[in-house]
């Protein structure tokens, strides 16, 4: 197309909007539509006939939960489609501003998006033959819920593909079946596979966005966690659906996208008999011949035992969750919360305990905005001890973030209105003089009955960032003499991070150890605790190669996995671990997990790079290195902390085999 026609027809961006893997993307306009689009520019020049091809198939492809593919056209020397742009947030950012969907629009997508994959999966060219597109890449960043109507729209449907087996040199883990996870390994260390991206794959990667969308968690085909959906009032005919979508065995899932939907329609006709038995129209079981649902459903009983938790009362609610709790089953302590914030939504002490709950389990960023989210909406902010807990969790979790100015403003908030306890002053004394704001520091505990114990952990905070051997003699003073359990974990798990730090990881050990030695037997570390526990065991094989040291190592990670206190962090660290004791393919495999559980980042992409430096160290060839370069640009692509230690690490190797002539 020439010049004057393009821009005819057409206004672009040229500023890169975003990339894929086969793909830049730009914004623009169809003016004689009057239509925001966006421009797919293709990589590589081989992909253009396939391209070619399936634009013209899908421009005769309408459907409200697909963008509409206008054109495909050539300006200046390079192809483009021409794709309607659809305005809203990927599934991602939708779940993580709004949280998990309910139940009804659950269902609402379930149908609308099993209509869209079989608008796709029957395709026909323009002879009317048989042509059908196959997704191959469907994931929450593939899925924006349109604004307004907050319809989910499939977007990226593979025009830029070559061939179903090159698609997966952009598979995402996470949401791919096992058996094109282990092709794609297959393919990288050049072992034959015969698995393709089909019509069946793609309904596997249609449950595990579904399954996103009720839980705000990945599914995981070795650790599936269908009490999560459970614990969202998720009825079983639905969860008994979506198995069949998810099952890791091809041949037991649903074969064609037609099967699936007939059996989502099961699914209604007898949650109308749940209902029926709810509203009191019927009574005692129905058993119910569910073919493609994996036979024969009782459902009655369960019915009447939902009916049963909504009677429960928030107090009752909330001691569970309180047992839960300090039990470590925090999971189950989740669905606890939510239901009492569904029972008293306007109460600042509901948002705490789902707060409280998302700390403990890792994720700070969530605990923060749960807690902001709870003081903007609640309207019955509760006792001055809600207020207090809710300060400090605040600030707790900002400290975790390492974001001093806001982990300061709580406890001055706290200090405002007079809600500062003896351990909080502890604590706050201790950031500040680690700050070097002694004035303040002094002024905050002068008059306060601090005891030994409490004055030796603000000195070992104090002499931190200048005297790291007196900062751990002291830290160690604290612990010996400490009697309260909070101060015990807190001071235990601050001084195994310094000696971790300090490469150290003996004694990182040694304190943790003796810190669970010390505590009262009712009182349960936290999963921070144990993490930091194996990470330091792992730095400690990883270094002595002892065969007791690596079983206990192991033994550390598969406690913490069996009790789901898993973070990305401790499979990040297992990797290193592996990759440490040359253990390359476990390595790999690690991360494959860690990104089906938690979903591609920086830190995966990273960890990938240094195991392939590590494989090929050593070596003077360049073609050793390609593994590591590829895994390297990918990293380089994703976003994430530029400060992060391993990530300037893998800057820093990148440096020294480019210099060597080996990063070509």
């Amino acid at each position: 197309m020439e010049d004057k026609e393009f821009f005819q027809t057409y206004d672009i961006d040229f500023r890169n909007f975003s990339k894929g893997g086969y793909a830049f993307v730009y914004r623009g306009r169809h003016k004689r539509l009057g239509m925001d689009v966006v421009f797919k520019m293709l990589k590589r020049q081989a992909n253009v006939q396939t391209m070619l091809h399936e634009v013209e198939v899908l421009k005769r492809v309408s459907h409200r939960c697909l963008p509409r593919v206008l054109d495909a056209v050539e300006f200046r020397g390079q192809f483009y489609s021409v794709i309607e742009f659809i305005p809203g947030d990927t599934l991602n950012k939708f779940i993580k501003n709004r949280g998990p969907v309910s139940y009804d629009m659950l269902r609402g997508w379930s149908e609308s998006l099993c209509s869209a994959l079989s608008a796709l999966h029957n395709c026909t060219d323009a002879y009317g033959r048989p042509s059908p597109i196959i997704h191959a890449d469907i994931k929450p960043d593939n899925l924006i819920i349109r604004s307004g109507s907050l319809d989910p729209v499939l977007i990226d449907f593979n025009i830029s593909s070559t061939n179903p087996m090159d698609t997966l040199t952009g598979l995402s883990p996470a949401y791919s079946p096992p058996e094109l996870v282990q092709a794609y390994y297959d393919i990288q260390y050049g072992r034959p596979n015969g698995s393709r991206p089909n019509k069946c794959t793609d309904l596997y990667s249609l449950g595990t966005i579904l399954f996103f969308a009720a839980t705000g968690q990945v599914y995981s085909y070795t650790n599936p966690n269908w009490n999560a959906l459970r614990q969202r009032g998720i009825p079983e005919t639905y969860i008994l659906w979506l198995r069949g979508l998810l099952q890791s065995d091809a041949s037991a899932r649903f074969q064609t996208v037609e099967d699936a939907w007939r059996a989502l329609k099961q699914v209604g006709s007898v949650e109308q008999e749940v209902r029926a038995i709810r509203d009191g129209y019927k009574k005692g079981l129905i058993l119910l011949w569910c073919g493609v649902l994996c036979g024969l459903l009782m459902i009655g009983g369960g019915a009447w035992m939902l009916v049963s938790q909504k009677n429960r009362s928030y107090e009752t609610v909330q001691t569970s969750w309180q047992k839960l709790y300090s039990k470590g089953e925090y999971a189950e302590a989740a669905a606890e919360a939510q239901r009492m914030e569904e029972m008293e939504p306007d109460r600042l002490e509901s948002a705490y305990y789902t707060a409280k709950t998302r700390y403990m389990q890792g994720d700070y960023t969530g605990a923060i905005i749960r807690m902001l989210d709870g003081f903007d909406n609640a309207s019955q902010k509760g006792s001055s001890a809600v207020k207090h807990d809710s300060y400090k969790l605040l600030a707790d979790a900002y400290e975790h973030q390492n974001n001093i100015p806001e982990t300061i403003r709580y406890y001055e908030m706290m200090r405002s209105e007079n809600l500062l306890e003896t351990a909080d002053i502890r604590d706050y004394a201790g950031i500040l003089v680690e700050q070097k704001k002694h004035d303040q520091a002094n002024k905050l505990i002068e008059g306060v009955a601090l005891g030994d114990a409490d004055l030796n952990y603000i000195q070992a905070r104090n002499h931190r960032p200048t005297d790291k051997k007196k900062a751990a003699d002291y830290m160690s003073n604290c612990l010996s003499i400490a009697s309260d359990d909070d101060l015990l974990i807190r001071a235990g798990l601050l001084l195994a991070k310094w000696e971790r730090e300090d490469k150290a990881p003996a004694k990182a050990v040694s304190t943790l150890e003796y810190v669970q030695s010390a505590i009262t037997s009712d009182t349960t570390p936290s999963p921070e605790f144990y993490r930091l526990l194996a990470q330091s065991k792992m730095d400690l094989a990883a270094s002595t190669r002892d065969a007791s040291d690596i079983s206990s190592a192991l033994a550390s990670i598969d406690q913490i996995i069996e009790k789901k206190w898993d973070t990305a962090d401790v499979w990040n660290s297992k990797a290193a671990f592996e990759c440490a004791l040359e253990k390359y393919d476990q390595a790999r495999m690690t991360i494959s997990k860690m990104e089906s559980y938690f979903g591609e980042s920086r830190m995966s992409k990273v960890r990938s790079a240094l195991i392939e430096y590590a494989a090929a160290k050593g070596s003077t060839k360049a073609d050793d290195y390609k593994k590591f370069k590829d895994a390297y640009t990918k990293a380089l692509a994703t976003e994430g902390d530029d400060n992060d230690p391993d990530y300037k690490l893998m800057v820093t190797r990148a440096g020294e085999l480019e210099k060597k002539g080996l990063l070509k």
